[in-house]
């Protein structure tokens, strides 16, 4: 706060406060209902510059400050999935191990995401109401059942048929 901050605040704050004693002294009035009601005119006059503070946005200003960078930020954070990411993510289901080890949690937190956003239900606290919405390559891989592989990585993960068919799925559930 600058020199001229201090010129205008100083004399107000002493001002408020002779009123305060001068009100406070006058016939039948408390200093109750005295700073009560100064407390109140003070809240009414803040309001506007509290709200100006709070949503950032200065007198005449067309949008709040950083909102631009903010957003590019935003668009340069998130590309979408890469064609790395998604042959690494296939790649999770070329054996029993990755398939129910890796892939499978992300795939049952996109299922439950979607079937909570789309069809309120809980995947984890009602998986025969989420059956009816899944189709059954995706709940063989996903169902809570679902035994662990005993083999780990000699066993085979889904076939490029089951692997299909598992897409099929997903692209259903999402539309």
């Amino acid at each position: 706060m600058g020199r001229l901050g201090l010129l205008f605040i100083v004399p107000a704050v002493v001002g408020g406060i002779i009123g305060i004693v001068l009100a406070a002294s006058h016939e039948g009035l408390g200093l109750v209902p005295v700073v009560a009601l100064v407390a109140l005119v003070l809240g009414l006059v803040a309001l506007p510059l509290v709200l100006r503070e709070l949503t950032h946005v200065g007198a005449g200003a067309e949008m709040p400050p950083y909102t631009r960078v903010r957003e590019e930020l935003a668009a340069r954070g998130f590309r979408g999935p890469s064609l790395v990411h998604t042959r690494d993510l296939l790649a999770l289901a070329g054996n029993a191990y990755d398939l129910h080890f890796r892939l499978r949690p992300i795939l049952i937190g996109v299922v439950a995401d979607l079937l909570s956003l789309r069809n309120r239900i809980d995947f984890h606290e009602h998986p025969d109401q989420a059956h009816g919405h899944i189709g059954q390559q995706l709940w063989e891989v996903i169902r809570p059942d679902r035994p662990v592989p005993e083999g780990r990585f000699s066993d085979p993960g889904l076939s490029p048929v089951q692997l299909d068919r598992l897409i099929s799925d997903l692209e259903a559930l999402v539309a």
